[in-house]
């Protein structure tokens, strides 16, 4: 003859069915954290990619335009070849510039554990790069979609043209670097499923013809 379940083996199955679910859907959620995670990441690192061979193609025919900072009245050896725009010039790449544009975050911000996501809106930050002659067709290179990026720095390497170096030693075609960080728009330090952040620091030596790195004065 059966016998029936009595109301203190009930309680028990409730108990352990409760604490199954508890742990199931905990286990849930982070597995569910884990996945947005990993889908930001390699959001970030695919338009770090992007970005690099765009940069790449640009430099196969490009080269610093020194004539133009001189122009601008920028000096590259004051700012040891530190500089907000990046002035290329060469072939097709004339009068071409890339900078960031729109309010954009410090990239040394993001990585301070007070960081405020929202102190303020940095989604109208870009990096554009447009020709001088047709500053309306610009080209985003970085901010499209869900992905921020902070404001870009580039190293003009070398800052000086080879007759004013203190080396004997023949720089030839110059390069520079790009430097700052991209981060997901949910970013926020504080949750570790948002904390996705990506450094920039990239560089790119440039195959353009240089006549006048020898000869700037």
């Amino acid at each position: 003859m059966k016998k029936a379940f009595t109301l203190v083996e009930i309680i028990i199955v409730i108990v352990i069915f409760a604490l199954l679910s508890g742990a199931i859907l905990r286990t849930y959620t982070t597995i569910t954290k884990i996945a947005f995670r990993i889908e930001q990441d390699k959001e970030l690192a695919k338009e770090v990619l992007i970005l690099s061979q765009v940069l790449h193609n640009i430099a196969e025919e490009a080269t610093i335009d020194y004539e133009k900072y001189q122009a601008k009245g920028i000096d590259l050896k004051q700012g040891k070849g530190i500089t907000d725009t990046l002035y290329l010039t060469g072939g097709m790449r004339t009068g071409t510039e890339i900078a960031s544009v729109g309010d954009c975050e410090k990239s040394s911000n993001l990585y301070t554990s007070s960081y405020q996501t929202e102190k303020s809106d940095f989604s109208g930050c870009k990096l554009l790069l447009t020709k001088e002659y047709a500053p309306d067709t610009a080209i985003t290179l970085l901010g499209n979609g869900n992905i921020n990026q902070s404001k870009m720095k580039f190293k003009v390497i070398p800052y000086l043209p080879n007759n004013q170096q203190d080396s004997e030693i023949d720089i030839g075609k110059p390069g520079f670097r790009i430097l700052g960080s991209i981060y997901s728009a949910f970013y926020n330090p504080q949750r570790r499923e948002n904390k996705s952040v990506f450094p920039i620091q990239l560089f790119l030596g440039l195959q353009g013809k240089t006549p006048n790195i020898y000869d700037i004065n």
